[in-house]
């Protein structure tokens, strides 16, 4: 009797422990925030974007003055949050407060997470994978029903403009103000053009994020985390993720699955850690030499003979090609004349690489790689300790990830979004000693 009256006290405590309570509740609003901040539009369209972001941040600033007495250097520093530490200074100094709002979210943020025991951190990760595959079923739906009523898929074609004012973005007519949401737009909006897809007319499908583009971080970098939870319920998740991704039809989300299929048959010949590193350092390199010296005729090329097939028609992306080529092109230079960072704006995506050196200068760049070495380092050991199929699927996605991002798509990954999501996996991929 006496033994259990203990075991009560001791179950007790546990919960009434503000340390341990605190720690979850900050790790899950980081993992909430995620839905909140940046691109996932979802509560802008509720217009509740800012009182969310209000509620959520005071738990995780509250615990990271909470955990600000146990600061160590080895735990809580790495290249990330350095690079996010930097890039905070040099907006402020250039005046950019909107940045400088987000960097000090995600500064706080990467702070909680690093701090927090492992099982919360994981708590956390399911807390997204769980809200990604509710997001995922619910596009798909919304698919399902579009292609059996197509005239509902002007309400789901909308964009929301600087100023917060909601516009339909229809190729056939005029842009006009949104002044209440149809029910449908609530399963997720659509981008304005028309696929054909093995003779069926569809548009493309982006959840609540503001282009497909997005989905590489917010959707298939979650899936990643999901199968190494090497469980059955969460592989069937990431599954259904990668499913809703694969049918957005996105052009970084091709590539995505290209460069993963690639690790797939090269990683029985060559070292993970070897593909890792090299893979996306090269393709980069060669990307950009090409396209400085040769321009983009050979990507735009190969792009007009996918359009001229009505069953390739819809992997053809040459508006894409040209806008985000020039961009690259643009940025590199920008890059090599800004050694301590710039003010250059880009509205399409870049190079991670690049892009860290315009937001945080060279010294953000050798950062940005030291971390993503020590990344790498983790999926390498895990990789020798576990040969599962689920395991290689993971690994061979987050492959096609880096290589997207350090070739042409940084979308979301220097924001709140991207650098959560990767101190999440940095934090999974942890070895407890």
């Amino acid at each position: 009797m006496q033994i259990t009256t203990q075991k009560l006290q001791s179950h007790s405590a546990r919960l009434v422990n503000p340390d341990l309570s605190l720690d979850r509740i900050a790790v899950i609003c980081c993992a909430l925030l995620f839905f909140v901040m940046g691109r996932f539009q979802l509560t802008d369209m509720l217009g509740l974007k800012r009182i969310f972001e209000g509620l959520l941040f005071i738990p995780i600033s509250v615990y990271a003055i909470f955990r600000i007495r146990d600061l160590s250097f080895k735990k809580h520093v790495n290249g990330l949050l350095i690079v996010v530490l930097i890039t905070l200074v040099t907006k402020a100094i250039y005046g950019e407060y909107l940045k400088v709002f987000d960097n000090f979210f995600a500064l706080t943020a990467l702070y909680a997470i690093l701090s927090a025991p492992k099982h919360h951190v994981i708590a956390g990760i399911k807390s997204i994978i769980i809200l990604d595959t509710f997001f995922s079923l619910i596009a798909l739906l919304q698919l399902i029903i579009l292609i059996l009523f197509p005239d509902l898929t002007i309400n789901t074609q909308l964009a929301l403009l600087d100023s917060g004012i909601w516009t339909t973005i229809s190729e056939t007519q005029g842009a006009v103000v949104v002044s209440s949401f149809h029910p449908i737009a609530f399963l997720g909006l659509m981008t304005s053009d028309q696929l054909n897809v093995f003779g069926i007319q569809v548009a493309r499908m982006r959840s609540f994020v503001s282009e497909p583009s997005l989905l590489v971080i917010f959707f298939m970098l979650p899936a990643v985390m999901g199968f190494f939870l090497k469980m059955k319920f969460w592989t069937n998740c990431s599954l259904i993720i990668l499913l809703f991704c694969l049918l957005s039809i996105s052009g970084s989300v091709q590539v995505c699955i290209i460069f993963a299929g690639l690790f797939f048959l090269l990683s029985s010949f060559f070292p993970t850690r070897f593909l890792f590193i090299w893979t996306p350092l090269a393709g980069m390199a060669v990307m950009l030499f090409i396209m400085i010296t040769l321009g983009l005729d050979l990507f735009t090329n190969f792009d007009m003979n996918l359009s001229q097939s009505e069953n390739t028609n819809f992997l053809a992306k040459g508006n894409s090609l040209v806008t985000r080529g020039n961009g690259l092109i643009f940025g590199a230079n920008e890059a090599l004349r800004s050694p301590f960072g710039s003010q250059f704006g880009h509205e399409l995506p870049l190079s991670v690489f690049l892009s860290v050196i315009l937001n945080a200068g060279w010294i953000g760049a050798i950062l940005l790689l030291i971390f993503f070495s020590k990344l790498i380092t983790r999926i390498s050991l895990m990789r020798k300790i576990d040969h599962s199929l689920v395991s290689k699927i993971g690994i061979s996605i987050l492959f096609g990830i880096i290589c997207t991002i350090f070739l042409f798509n940084d979308y979301a990954v220097l924001n709140y979004t991207g650098l959560v999501l990767f101190t999440f996996l940095y934090r999974q991929l942890e070895i407890e000693k």
